[in-house]
């Protein structure tokens, strides 16, 4: 995939009625235009047969390449949003959001913006990835994984405790259930966050005051590593609590 700035300036260059508050809104479904409000991150109800067919769009799309985090977010209903949540690692940012209605038929997906700005796109959705291709740009293809819902209890239960920094023991994670936790603020104090994980093994956080970031993750023998996926060569890990 191209980096993502230039992919997105190509995707809205073809598309020219298209709103520059492209992607923000996606990724949660709330108003993000105050963007300490964490509500954004929380995690979709499961649905059946999301493996496939209409209902596999249902939730929540991560794309991340670099340090841009864009996010698509379906509903039940038939509306959704879309947006970059994150341009780097800039707290300052200010999320862009544009919101949809989406039909599926025949296997195309459809959205419209109003004011007749219409995009179809085929779709394939495999291994908790969806893949979108346009009918309207031809080459234009974007790659999104699932944001896993919060029923996939068994997944998420091991996340839950507290997790301290191997090399400062006063540093450390709480993950809490429901998508919710802290950790150490710069300089006092502690700062919340709401989180989920991917189809892929990532993490994705949404910090109090606008960050986001996104992790690979790895649990084994009570050690979470912790790799960034927006800074080359940053890793941590931590040690499981009692």
């Amino acid at each position: 995939m191209e980096e993502p700035v230039t992919e997105v300036e190509t995707e809205q260059e073809g598309l020219a009625t298209e709103d520059e508050s492209l992607e923000d809104d996606e990724e949660t479904g709330v108003d993000t235009e105050e963007s300490e409000d964490l509500e954004g991150l929380e995690r979709p109800p499961r649905q059946e047969g999301q493996a496939t067919g209409y209902n596999g769009l249902i939730g929540f799309w991560l794309w991340n390449d670099g340090p841009s985090v864009y996010i698509y977010n379906f509903e039940e209903n038939g509306l959704g949003n879309r947006g970059f949540f994150c341009d780097g690692l800039d707290p300052n940012f200010v999320p862009q959001v544009e919101e949809f209605q989406w039909t599926v038929n025949d296997g195309v997906l459809t959205f419209d913006f109003g004011d007749q700005n219409i995009e179809l796109w085929s779709y394939e959705i495999s291994n908790g990835l969806l893949t979108l291709t346009s009918q309207l740009i031809e080459g234009l293809i974007y790659t999104y994984v699932r944001l896993i819902e919060e029923e996939y209890v068994e997944l998420y239960q091991e996340w839950i405790g507290v997790w301290y920094w191997e090399e400062y023991d006063s540093w450390y994670y709480e993950f809490l259930p429901e998508g919710r936790g802290s950790r150490p603020a710069f300089p006092l104090g502690r700062e919340n966050f709401n989180w989920a994980i991917t189809a892929d093994g990532g993490l994705l956080l949404a910090v109090e005051g606008g960050l986001f970031e996104v992790w690979s993750f790895e649990i084994e023998e009570q050690v979470l590593t912790l790799t960034s996926r927006q800074v080359a060569g940053t890793e941590y890990r931590y040690i499981r609590g009692d």
